[in-house]
């Protein structure tokens, strides 16, 4: 009986499984421990003892790597997923970044925004906003900067919002299209495909906090933020400082949750804006199936009594967002309505934080309600007006 009648031709994907085959097991070509047996049988085939129970060669997935699809001779196509977690975050997750005028400690949204991530950049509201790209190690980098107005004091709100909604269509007929996983498969060949999107989405969705601070007389200080918050797509909360609000305004037709933090006094050199990301690390878990592998897991093996091995995909999908996935801040003076990039900006992952340029600026980890945030501090320079610009990015990169 052929297992599998197609391979995955085009999916461009190395193999990372162990060697082994579905093979033959039966009295006829030397029983349960008939080792000749199996040598001589196809590969793509499967049989029963007299007993009746099916016996096939188990197979494994390299550590680190799932089930793509299938061979042609019936065998697991392994490989990695970063590929397809980076895109998955590119198509569907964005950064909202805004500000707004006497609006101290108000419950409205931004008057000004636009939104960020992968790819795409766009100017949602306000005259002076603009999206410009840049290129870091050689990829395309979106930047929205958002012009404020008038004198930036203690009546102005900035604005952050993570927008991730779930994309992607549910499980399907295998072969796996690119970006999708093995998630059940039967003796007969037939096997079912999970777009990894739609789990991608949920995870940063509900696992990935952006965060926002503020402090006053920091002109070069590494101190943390006094006043700050953060947001995740279904919840916000304000850490530190007075004012600080959390709103669900509708911006370009989406709800976006969004924390918004108000600077105090005349904002110039010595205040400091502080910009990050957290994701929380998720734990391991391999799990046994009969025919299809619980949600939120992918194959990763085949025993030999035709049952299923399951790993959890959430792990891998998490250390690729904390190692990857970047917030960027960055600040210009004189640029009402310019389209010139940062001259202070710098980025944070989960992980780390890195600064490009900007004197006075610098990468710190605070400590945060118990969690240990990178953050991108950046100094502002003179006073803070109607002619500066402050930007924001959300992208995840190709390697670590």
């Amino acid at each position: 009986m052929l297992l599998v009648g197609s391979g995955l031709a085009g999916l461009g994907v190395a193999s990372g499984c162990a060697e082994a085959v579905i093979a033959v097991n039966d009295e006829s070509t030397g029983g349960a421990g008939g080792a000749g047996g199996a040598a001589e049988s196809s590969s793509s085939e499967v049989a029963s003892s007299s007993s009746g129970s099916l016996m096939v060669t188990p197979q494994a997935c390299d550590p680190g790597t799932f089930a793509l699809g299938f061979d042609a001779e019936g065998r697991i196509e392994c490989g990695p997923i970063d590929g397809a977690v980076v895109g998955a975050v590119h198509s569907s997750c964005s950064l909202y970044y805004g500000w707004r005028d006497s609006c101290d400690n108000c419950m409205e949204g931004p008057a000004k925004w636009g939104r960020v991530g992968g790819e795409l950049c766009e100017n949602g509201s306000g005259a002076d906003g603009s999206c410009l790209s840049l290129t870091v190690a050689s990829e395309p980098l979106p930047l929205y900067g958002v012009s404020t107005e008038g004198d930036v004091d203690g009546n102005d709100k900035f604005y952050v919002g993570l927008h991730c909604p779930a994309l992607g269509d549910s499980a399907a007929p295998g072969p796996c299209e690119p970006g999708e996983v093995a998630v059940s498969w039967d003796p007969s060949g037939y096997f079912t495909c999970y777009p990894i999107a739609r789990l991608v989405g949920r995870y940063v969705a509900e696992s990935c906090s952006a965060y926002l601070g503020w402090r006053d007389s920091c002109n070069g200080c590494t101190e943390p933020p006094t006043k700050w918050g953060h947001t995740e797509m279904l919840s916000c909360a304000n850490g530190a400082g007075d004012d600080g609000t959390c709103t669900t305004p509708l911006l370009g037709g989406r709800w976006v949750t969004t924390f918004g933090i108000n600077t105090d006094g005349n904002v110039n050199n010595d205040d400091k804006f502080y910009a990050g990301i957290h994701c929380k690390q998720r734990d391991d878990a391999t799990v046994d199936a009969l025919g299809a592998c619980p949600p939120g897991t992918a194959l990763v093996g085949i025993e030999a009594d035709a049952s299923l091995v399951c790993a959890s995909l959430a792990p891998a999908v998490s250390s690729i967002v904390r190692k990857r996935c970047f917030v960027y801040a960055g600040w210009r003076d004189s640029c009402n309505g310019c389209n010139d990039a940062p001259s202070k900006w710098g980025r944070a992952s989960s992980e780390a934080c890195e600064l490009f340029e900007g004197a006075d600026s610098s990468c710190i980890t605070a400590t945060l309600d118990g969690v240990a945030v990178p953050l991108v501090a950046l100094n502002t320079d003179g006073d803070v007006n109607g002619d500066d610009k402050f930007y924001a990015g959300f992208r995840c990169v190709a390697t670590p």
